[in-house]
């Protein structure tokens, strides 16, 4: 997998660099390139009536978010102060590095898509025109992606508070929805794919060595078939086998899964010799389709859950927490105290999830 990543990410090198005219610097850190991608169906999605609707239930789920998240950053900042050993708290999202090649690429760009298109929607139903859409990475990181809307500042600036505020909220909260919506396809898909999971995909198990002398010679089951489940409790390895057998009586009767089939077996002793572990077997095409949808059904949920939540905080001076913070100080300061108040807790955040990132790391935790 190491193989497929570096060449993914040396052909998307090479891409960036045939179409590096297309590209430009952007506030000193950002490499950026500008699309209409979007912007039709972000106005005709503006239009709506119940866009307002959308953006005000968005404003108090971005709140919540925004407390959580402050809340768990300085928990978790306490318990890494006080407790040696507590693992890093946080880790940069890099596919193919910290998370899955495929699954991850996949789940980036629906979460920025809903992410930017929940601006743009909002933005227009606001009064503010959206400019342009984009993409791009971190100029001096460009593993790292992200993606934009490109407001009219202008229009922007001059809005209402509360109005800046639901734009802002936008996106965090479409990320939010987006992982409610694909929690519920995953528990869906689960319960759906219960069937495909138990015939197709075998992860471990304990091999059968020995029939002659043993009581499964009194069954069905061939030498080096894997017993993966026994009275339906799953065997991953020789532990989970030896920690199951323990409590067998004499005399008992068991369903015995293996990876070709079930076989009922009464044990006059109640030990059941032969057996060795743990074996790992490849997954079929059926198998393993179904694993992979698994697997990026759980990472949509999760990446969106974690952009909806961090971006909502006001953390590295780039979020949309940044300036949403900025307009609810608003509401009770002058300016001036404002911009100090904002540079302070900006500031606090930002230290503390650095902290939480790699301070753990040098210290031994993981």
């Amino acid at each position: 997998m190491l193989y497929i990543t570096l060449v993914v990410y040396a052909i998307a090198a090479l891409l960036l660099i045939i179409y590096r005219k297309k590209f430009h610097i952007q506030d000193k850190i950002f490499l950026i390139t500008k699309t209409k991608f979007g912007l039709k169906t972000m106005k005709k999605l503006g239009s709506s009536r119940w866009v307002k609707v959308y953006s005000n239930i968005g404003v108090v789920a971005t709140l919540i978010a925004m407390g959580y998240g402050m809340w768990w950053l300085f928990d978790y900042l306490i318990r890494v102060l006080t407790q040696p050993g507590t693992p890093a708290g946080a880790t940069l999202v890099i596919p193919g590095v910290t998370i899955p090649l495929i699954e991850g690429i996949i789940a980036i760009v629906i979460l920025a898509i809903v992410h930017e298109g929940s601006h743009g929607a909002v933005a227009e139903s606001e009064g503010v025109k959206v400019k342009s859409s984009g993409f791009g990475f971190l100029a001096f990181l460009p593993i790292l992606p992200l993606a934009f809307v490109e407001m009219d500042e202008k229009s922007l600036n001059r809005v209402g508070k509360l109005s800046r505020i639901r734009i802002l909220s936008a996106g965090s909260w479409a990320n939010l929805l987006t992982a409610g919506a694909f929690m519920l396809l995953f528990v869906l898909f689960g319960i759906a794919s219960q069937g495909a999971y138990g015939t197709h995909i075998i992860s471990e198990g304990v091999q059968v060595l020995e029939i002659t002398g043993y009581p499964l010679n009194s069954t069905d089951i061939t030498i080096n078939e894997s017993i993966i489940s026994i009275d339906n409790v799953t065997i991953h390895n020789m532990s989970a086998f030896v920690k199951f057998m323990q409590n067998v009586e004499p005399n008992q009767t068991l369903n015995i899964r293996t990876n070709k089939g079930e076989y009922t077996l009464t044990l006059k002793d109640g030990k059941l010799n032969g057996v060795f572990g743990p074996v790992v077997y490849k997954e079929d095409l059926i198998g393993s389709l179904v694993s992979f949808i698994g697997r990026l059904l759980k990472w949509i949920v999760l990446l969106n859950i974690a952009v909806g939540i961090v971006n909502a905080m006001p953390v590295l001076w780039i979020t949309d927490g940044c300036r949403i913070l900025h307009d609810l100080l608003s509401y009770i300061t002058n300016d001036k105290i404002k911009i100090v108040l904002t540079h302070i807790i900006i500031s606090l955040t930002t230290t503390s999830l650095l902290y939480i990132m790699i301070v753990p790391r040098i210290m031994g935790g993981t």
